[in-house]
């Protein structure tokens, strides 16, 4: 299963897809082994977006997505999201 994620990245934080697919294979080298995302994580397409925003593809098995989805959103959370602006 492909699954595409847009990460919105935090002020001063690169968009270089490089430093982006070495902080997501950080991430997966830092995985709990009952999470399974090691290799969807490590092997992550970091696409450039916008100056503060990037795509990311990760490839996930069935059994991957589901022991990993809850795991990899607190994660994703913590490392790279920032509050949305209010209108």
């Amino acid at each position: 299963m492909t699954v595409d994620v847009a990460v919105h990245l935090r002020p001063g934080a690169s968009a270089d897809p490089a430093s982006v697919a070495r902080a997501f294979a950080t991430l997966g080298a830092a995985a709990a082994p009952d999470s399974r995302a090691q290799y969807p994580l490590e092997h992550a397409e970091i696409l450039p977006r916008r100056p503060d925003e990037v795509a990311v593809k990760l490839v996930w098995s069935r059994p991957e997505l589901d022991a990993g989805a809850g795991w990899l959103a607190t994660l994703l959370r913590t490392q790279f999201a920032q509050t949305a602006p209010r209108p």
